[in-house]
């Protein structure tokens, strides 16, 4: 393995005495000021990872022609498309393209079945094609903050998926599928559109939930397996006793916490006296909250709202 770093060097382009390196398995090229990607970049066919984030790139053909690439990181630059050649990547293991200006997912990233962390947030995507539910080894999909109206049920294909984050979109629902992933921990779809949930409680291994910023009026039956819940900010008229019976257990160390708001507990009865640390509350229409429960909100969410943290 042969790694070389040009990280934080003014660089405007790859340097040339990269070409006398062809051997090189690992390149770090990131925190520069990089527009292209130079012709000769195809000579490294020995190249398995490539660190361009923070650059100023908007178009990486060129790169789809390293037949060896396993990790390919494009965080922060100016990509508007990903190409249809990405198909060749079949090695792919880890694509980071977060904060970009993407509009769209082509199909042929649906060839990518190696895939297992793919990384699309900040950027402007308004739906995903259904070859997405062909990346069945993923185990971490990133959709957050785009523009995001609608999921495709080949979602539910994505087995394998562990963490799914899709906070900060538009949706209106989400797919029944959903209820196939049977191996997810962790899901985020706070700040969306929704106003009902899947069967959500047909995912034995869901740990973490947040579903906060959202225009839900009931929450059914949950998974037992939950030990982190954030609700706050939707306009409940009724949720499972069973979920709030489970945070009051003091003496079971695996319920973490309840995040809510405090008009929720005016209208469900929650009274924070029957809990230990086990209830997180936020006063939304005084933008305040103690600033040991600010720490278990989402950063976005606390600037959107202007939630300034108090001790206590």
């Amino acid at each position: 393995m042969k790694l070389l770093s040009y990280r934080h060097q003014g660089l405007r382009e790859f340097p040339e005495e990269i070409r006398q390196t062809p051997r090189i398995t690992n390149l770090n090229l990131s925190d520069n000021q990089i527009e292209r990607i130079p012709a000769w970049v195809t000579t490294l066919k020995n190249l398995q990872v490539l660190y361009l984030n923070n650059n100023q790139i908007t178009n990486i053909d060129k790169l789809c022609d390293l037949p060896h690439l396993e990790v390919l990181q494009l965080n922060n630059n100016q990509i508007s498309s990903i190409p249809g050649s990405i198909r060749s990547l079949t090695n792919l293991k880890r694509l980071y393209i977060n904060n970009n200006l993407l509009v769209e997912v082509p199909t042929a990233l649906g060839a990518l079945t190696q895939l297992k962390q793919l990384l699309l947030a900040k950027n402007q995507l308004v739906d995903l094609p259904d070859a997405i539910g062909k990346l069945i080894n993923l185990t971490i999909l990133n959709l957050f903050d785009n523009r995001l109206e609608q999921l495709p049920d080949t979602i539910g294909n994505l087995t394998q998926l562990t963490y799914l984050q899709l906070g900060f979109n538009c949706l209106v629902r989400l797919p029944h599928t959903l209820q196939c992933l049977q191996a997810l921990t962790h899901l985020e779809v706070f700040s969306n559109q929704l106003h009902t949930l899947p069967e959500l409680a047909r995912l034995p291994n869901l740990q973490k939930l947040n579903v906060g910023d959202n225009y839900l009026s009931g929450i059914e039956q949950l998974p037992a397996s939950l030990t982190e819940v954030s609700i706050y900010h939707n306009p409940l008229e009724a949720i499972a006793s069973e979920l709030i019976d489970c945070f009051k257990n003091k003496e079971n160390n695996l319920f973490e916490y309840l995040y809510v708001d405090t008009q929720q507990m005016q209208r469900l009865n929650i009274d924070p006296q029957e809990f230990d640390k086990t209830l997180k509350v936020v006063d939304l229409a005084n933008k305040k909250a103690s600033a040991r429960d600010l720490n278990y909100m989402p950063l976005e969410l606390r600037q959107k709202w202007q939630i300034i943290g108090e001790w206590t």
